[in-house]
């Protein structure tokens, strides 16, 4: 089985101090505030969403990849050096790094 793996546009910033992301990117990028609650400030920006999350354990980019089947892309991504970072199913956060040390979230197409 071949699988595909598609980059979305949607991206994340993982901080640890949320309030002063939301500020940086509300009134000096002067993006749109989508949506917001306590652990994330989401921006849209035409096509794509940009999420700002709070996590006190992680910080920086964490890009998007779209598959068909969750599970085995992620079994296929491990067995190629990919090491699990946070992963909470089909939906929700399914983050994955790199061997060169680049986070990404897996997303599911419905």
């Amino acid at each position: 089985m071949s699988l595909t793996f598609k980059k979305s546009n949607n991206v994340a910033v993982l901080t640890g101090n949320l309030t002063k992301a939301k500020k940086f990117y509300s009134n000096v990028l002067n993006l749109p505030i989508d949506k917001e609650n306590d652990d994330e400030v989401i921006f849209k920006t035409e096509d794509s969403l940009f999420y700002v999350i709070k996590d006190t354990n992680s910080t920086g980019p964490v890009l998007e990849f779209i598959v068909e089947d969750l599970e085995a892309a992620r079994d296929h991504l491990v067995k190629n050096g990919c090491k699990i970072i946070k992963w909470e199913g089909k939906g929700k956060d399914c983050y994955l790094q790199d061997p060169l040390g680049v986070v990404f979230n897996l997303w599911e197409i419905t």
